[in-house]
């Protein structure tokens, strides 16, 4: 199967692990393009409608892969499940940072594409204790694409910063 740029962006940002999770994977192409790079041990590939998780899992059905993955029909990250990285990609940045927002439990690496209010994921993740590791921009037939990846602190846990991250600067007078 081959990916567009903007896919492949995406996947790119993986690194080997456990569990990944595929927050509204529609289609599914993102999400297989993670198994058959063998980039995790399981996913988890859910959305909010039933329609979109079935593409999915026919996806997977033929390419024989049904058992590497879970599939779930759910709101964002509304499951118990831990995973070791998330990707939310193709939605507006208000709904990728109220998803962030709700969820039960954070994972250590995001991997974020959002469709417009870009800014608005940037201080989600900041207030969320996330460090952007990767933040730019690919074209893909003609149109720009944001990618944000997020680690999160160690030691935060799932708490949410309490007080905004300050940043140092000063302002000079210029005659």
């Amino acid at each position: 199967m081959k990916l567009t740029l903007r896919q492949n962006a995406i996947v790119s940002e993986i690194d080997r692990c456990g569990v990944v999770a595929d927050i509204g994977c529609d289609h599914g192409q993102i999400t297989l393009g993670i198994v058959l790079r063998d980039l995790c041990d399981k996913i988890i590939a859910t959305d909010i409608s039933p329609g979109s998780l079935e593409k999915t899992k026919r996806l997977f059905e033929e390419y024989g892969l049904l058992h590497k993955a879970e599939f779930r029909v759910c709101d964002g990250l509304d499951f118990e499940t831990p995973v070791d990285v998330c990707i939310i990609a193709g939605m507006g940045g208000l709904n990728i940072s109220g998803i962030l927002n709700r969820a039960r439990a954070l994972p250590q690496k995001l991997v974020l594409q959002p469709m417009r209010d870009t800014q608005t994921v940037r201080d989600t993740l900041l207030t969320l204790s996330y460090k952007i590791t990767r933040d730019f921009t690919v074209i893909d037939k003609g149109r720009k694409y944001d990618i944000i990846t997020g680690i999160r602190e160690k030691g935060i846990g799932n708490r949410k910063r309490t007080a905004p991250q300050t940043i140092p600067f000063s302002l000079t007078s210029v005659p």
